[in-house]
């Protein structure tokens, strides 16, 4: 399994995410409809950062190979394998 932390991903154990096919995959910020506010590439070593997002709002994050588009439903989640 997959695991967010202080935006972070890690991998199974509580390690590091491993992408071995250095894979680019997205971090896509979603609201409460499923709709993507922002996205960003997620780096190497697992960690990724939403700029200027409103603190007073609840957020989902949807982990993709596919980056979304602002205003449309997110991606389906893909991660490399």
């Amino acid at each position: 399994d997959t695991s967010l932390n202080n935006n972070s991903i890690y991998g199974p154990g509580n390690t590091p995410f491993n992408n071995p096919n250095n894979t680019l995959l997205y971090a896509n910020l979603t609201d409460a409809n499923g709709n993507v506010i922002a996205t960003t590439p997620i780096a190497t070593n697992g960690t990724y950062e939403f700029l200027n997002i409103d603190a007073n709002r609840s957020y989902s994050v949807v982990l993709s190979t596919t980056p979304g588009v602002v205003g449309s439903p997110a991606p389906s989640t893909q991660l490399p394998s």
